[in-house]
């Protein structure tokens, strides 16, 4: 007689945790001077606005965290958190 023959693979699966993923667009704005913290009302209108143009993109918002009173300090805080997010940016796609 014939005799059947059959092969079984098992291949245990791996869970593999994967960084957070990156937004295809990514808003850092500093908010006016006195605003409250996040991003301001001129940076929602803007994050609002955008939001349309970016069909079928993603979008993440960072606001600059920093003492609205001084120009000088909102400078390079605002640096800081574009240097920081890039820093993660290419972390996450590492």
């Amino acid at each position: 007689g014939w005799w059947l023959s059959a092969t079984f693979l098992v291949v245990p699966v791996l869970h593999v945790a994967s960084a957070e993923t990156c937004p295809d667009v990514e808003v850092v704005f500093a908010r006016g001077t006195g605003e409250d913290s996040g991003v301001g009302p001129t940076g929602q209108a803007f994050v609002d606005s955008l939001g349309p143009l970016l069909v079928g993109r993603s979008m993440g918002v960072c606001p600059v965290d920093y003492a609205t009173s001084d120009p000088a300090v909102s400078a390079s805080a605002t640096l800081a958190s574009r240097t920081a997010r890039s820093g993660e940016a290419a972390r996450a796609s590492g």
